[in-house]
């Protein structure tokens, strides 16, 4: 990548915003530290905000070791009218990379351990799904594809009623309507009982996000019911492998492209109460 941004002289922003969230037996590794050649170029953008809770204080580090490159920078923000710091901000990152260290040292500690317990929360109730373990910070984004026969139901036992739905939030992304979807579908697998609301998505300007629910290759003898997806660019996506032999049934959704395409399933698909 550098490479290529030296011989077409493109600049390389690292938004490194995340690097304090770090897992043991990982490190994290900036962008300036893999090659001395992108000073010419590069540009890393790090800031409190994450690390120590303090989002919404606009304030940030922006690393920019080229002279020329950073006098452009400069300019640009002066010109914008964005020039002058948050004072509250400053104060803040001071007391934070001061007198942080307790904090931060705790915050790590207790995302791991949440991370922990997802993995051992699926290995225990759903081993036929195996987590993908992050290097670092508290997002775990990866898609989830569901094996043969397979229905991930969204009960438990709650204070009020034995079948509580789950409600699951998400801000994966993917790469548009054929790259792989969120939950991804195998035969005769399914997803019972559940709703997924998206973050990150923008009413006026909708994210052209991966959808939401899918099939794999000859998935066919599918099961949807009682599902609800919120704010997805595409809620449900059945088509392009010619599979039959669906149950799909009392599923909502609340589509910000377009909400169930489907074609070439066979005419053996029960289809009922799609809103």
């Amino acid at each position: 990548m550098v490479d290529i941004c030296l011989e077409h002289d493109v600049l390389l922003v690292s938004d490194e915003i995340h690097e304090d969230f770090v897992y043991p037996g990982h490190k994290h590794i900036s962008l300036f530290n893999v090659d001395e050649r992108v000073k010419k170029i590069g540009i890393t953008c790090t800031s409190v905000s994450k690390t120590f809770n303090l989002a919404g204080l606009q304030i940030s580090n922006i690393l920019i070791p080229n002279r020329d490159l950073r006098h452009k920078f400069r300019k640009q923000i002066d010109a914008a009218g964005y020039s002058q710091l948050n004072t509250f901000g400053v104060v803040a990152t001071k007391v934070a990379y001061r007198y942080g260290e307790e904090w931060y040292q705790g915050v790590t500690k207790y995302i791991y351990e949440n991370l922990k317990f997802l993995k051992d929360f699926v290995k225990d109730r759903i081993p036929q799904i195996r987590v993908i373990e992050p290097e670092g910070t508290y997002l775990v984004r990866e898609p989830l594809a569901l094996p043969e026969g397979v229905i991930l139901r969204g009960e438990y036992d709650g204070p009020e009623s034995k079948k509580q739905g789950t409600l699951i939030v998400t801000d994966y992304c993917g790469k548009g309507l054929y790259d792989t979807p969120f939950i991804g579908l195998s035969p005769c697998s399914g997803v019972r009982n559940t709703a997924f609301y998206y973050l990150n998505q923008r009413f006026d300007e909708p994210l052209d996000q991966a959808p939401c629910i899918g099939l794999s290759k000859n998935a066919n003898g599918t099961t949807l019911e009682q599902v609800m997806v919120y704010n997805a660019s595409y809620p449900y996506y059945y088509g392009g492998y010619g599979n039959a032999a669906h149950v799909l049934r009392d599923m909502y959704a609340t589509p910000l492209r377009q909400g169930f395409l489907s074609d070439r399933n066979g005419d053996v698909t029960c289809f009922g109460a799609i809103i």
